[in-house]
């Protein structure tokens, strides 16, 4: 009985061990983010956000996630590593635009290794 409550514990803390690993090891993966920065517009019935940031390594980001709207990033956005990512809050322009919500803090989704990987990011309001 000694022996099984060791061996359950030893496994336990290798289990442990290794999860808390492979998740450092995928936050290591994702870029530095520089110079994250908004600023808000309201333009003619348009209401959001122009975001821009910079990463210091090539890296795929896929989603934006500010004040809880998820916007993709298409290659529209990208100038060598430096994006420009126009987050539409509100509109009456676009008929049927659909703002996707989102529960998350804000940041950036990466892909890494063919998983998405969240990375929280503070955006300095300019």
């Amino acid at each position: 009985m000694k022996k099984t409550i060791l061996y359950n514990a030893i496994l336990s803390i290798f289990l442990l061990f290794f999860l808390v690993s492979c998740k450092n090891f995928s936050l290591k993966k994702t870029p530095t983010i520089l110079n994250p920065s908004y600023s808000i517009y309201n333009l003619s019935g348009e209401k959001g956000y122009n975001v821009s940031f910079e990463l210091n390594k090539e890296n795929e980001p896929i989603y934006l996630i500010i004040n809880k709207i998820k916007q993709p990033i298409t290659l529209e956005n990208k100038k060598g590593l430096q994006y420009q990512v126009n987050v539409i809050a509100e509109t009456r322009k676009i008929e049927n635009h659909k703002i996707q919500g989102t529960q998350q803090e804000n940041g950036i989704v990466f892909r890494v290794n063919n998983k998405e990987v969240f990375k929280p990011v503070n955006f300095k309001l300019k």
